[in-house]
């Protein structure tokens, strides 16, 4: 794509970057603007910045939909006003910090420096008005423990972050794998009268009945990878090889994604994974 802006709606633009198809967003309002994650470089908030001055505003508000590194490394350009995020968002990004400072090779401050860190945050529904239209959040745990999307409520366009991918299997880091299929079927149920279009964190925006296929696949893997894993658990086998082989990529993701294309085959064995050891402490 060689404008990273798309407009998926007036005055809403999904900001395409590189970490794995991923995508940010900008929302413009007739008395405000906002930046919702800043993308895993900092030239990516450079874009965004310098998009949003070309359209007669400054980068003042900043949303994260969740504390990975691949949406707030590259928020510098953008965090030079008022940051938002949930609650357990700073903390979430504390813990990355060690990591951080050994990908840059710096100390620990430094790298703590170079991503700007909230300065206001909520755990109950939070709305921005902009002029015209208001922006708000709806809790989607599950990928992450702070996962948090954004609803434009005028356009009816929902900018989710890693709590829906597109492009990739469902991603569970430090979530749970119940959490994110919840997660999945509240925001379906939202689909007939709120949400027309969804920027994923990772993938290509998907509109009308596009966003519920993409829900209803997501939750549908999560339960189907689960409630394989539970038979094999209650039928006695403990090996997490053995586990793992009894969810082969063919069956549960198929022609779905390219097995190549991301490492999808990783993601999906990841994804996986974590299913098991979560599963395991839920078996009597």
């Amino acid at each position: 794509m060689s404008d990273p802006f798309e407009e998926v709606a007036d005055g809403v633009f999904a900001y395409h970057h590189d970490w794995a198809e991923g995508l940010c967003a900008i929302v413009l309002g007739d008395e405000g603007a906002v930046a919702i994650d800043g993308g895993g470089d900092r030239a990516d908030g450079e874009a965004m910045a310098a998009f949003l001055r070309r359209q007669g505003r400054e980068p003042t508000r900043l949303i994260y939909t969740h504390g990975h590194s691949d949406h707030v490394w590259g928020a510098g350009p953008l965090g030079g006003g008022e940051v938002f995020s949930h609650e357990r968002t700073p903390a979430l990004m504390r813990r990355q910090v060690p990591d951080w400072a050994r990908g840059w090779k710096v100390s620990e401050a430094e790298a703590a420096t170079r991503v700007p860190w909230p300065t206001a945050t909520f755990d109950q529904v939070m709305r921005w008005h902009l002029g015209g239209r208001t922006i708000r959040s709806i809790r989607t745990p599950g990928h992450s423990i702070d996962g948090t999307s954004y609803l434009v409520e005028d356009a009816g366009v929902l900018i989710a972050g890693d709590a829906i991918a597109t492009g990739i299997v469902p991603a569970l880091n430090d979530g749970d794998g119940r959490t994110l299929e919840m997660s999945h079927r509240l925001l379906l149920e939202m689909t007939d009268e709120e949400i027309s279009v969804l920027i994923p964190g990772h993938g290509p925006v998907v509109r009308d009945e596009a966003v519920s296929d993409c829900l209803v696949w997501g939750a549908e893997y999560l339960r189907a990878v689960r409630q394989r894993l539970r038979e094999q658990l209650m039928s006695g086998i403990e090996v997490e090889e053995a586990l793992l082989a009894s969810c082969p990529y063919d069956e549960f993701v198929g022609d779905r994604y390219d097995r190549e294309r991301h490492s999808m085959l990783r993601r999906h064995e990841a994804a996986v994974t974590k299913m098991i050891s979560e599963e395991r402490t839920r078996i009597p």
